[in-house]
């Protein structure tokens, strides 16, 4: 879990390959768009990463403080990432392996009670 295998666009139009282990930062993403998808609609949800792939070029290239990197920033922090609180509980086995077991969060706008697909054969 956690480990990528990156062939990598360089700046100086070049490719390069890259392998990079970070098991925590796949379980904190996993957890995080657990909540986004949760909380977020679905258009809001494709600007977010939409804007989050327009962010992570220009912060890949550097430009930190670029007025168009400080923009998405800001949006993305002002519109998505304030209303994201909550809990995500993961079942971890060996390997790539989990399952997600319950989300919690004041400001979910999933309600299983309200679908009648989630309610089985008693419908």
């Amino acid at each position: 879990l956690g480990m990528s295998d990156q062939i990598e666009n360089r700046i100086i139009e070049a490719k390069s390959r890259g392998i990079y282990e970070a098991p925590g930062m796949a379980l904190l993403h996993i957890a995080y768009e657990r909540l986004v998808t949760g909380i977020h609609n679905e258009d809001t949800i494709e600007q977010y990463r939409i804007n989050g792939l327009r962010l992570g070029r220009l912060l890949y290239q550097g430009r930190w403080f670029d007025s168009q990197a400080l923009m998405l920033r800001e949006t993305a922090q002002r519109w998505v990432a304030k209303a994201i609180t909550g809990t995500v509980t993961l079942e971890l086995r060996r390997g790539n392996d989990f399952t997600i077991m319950n989300t919690e969060s004041d400001n979910l706008t999933y309600e299983a009670e309200r679908l009648t697909m989630e309610k089985g054969d008693s419908v």
